[in-house]
């Protein structure tokens, strides 16, 4: 059966990690999931930025160049 009207859409994307280690990308999980908790509290914890900032250094640290 022809189409004879109609649009096609199509979508193509992917995701490319910069920390390559397993182990290290479980760790940064982690973190990560500690930082939004803390960050998404009534009363925002003060050490959720300092967390924070862990966690972007450890992805600069380990980061494939």
């Amino acid at each position: 059966m022809a189409i004879i009207s109609g649009a096609r859409a199509t979508s193509f994307f992917w995701i490319q990690g910069v920390v390559r280690d397993n182990e290290q990308r479980a760790l940064l999980y982690e973190l990560d999931r500690v930082v939004q908790e803390l960050g998404t509290s009534e009363a925002a914890h003060p050490q959720a930025v300092r967390l924070a900032g862990i966690y972007h250094n450890l992805i600069r640290f380990w980061a494939d160049s």
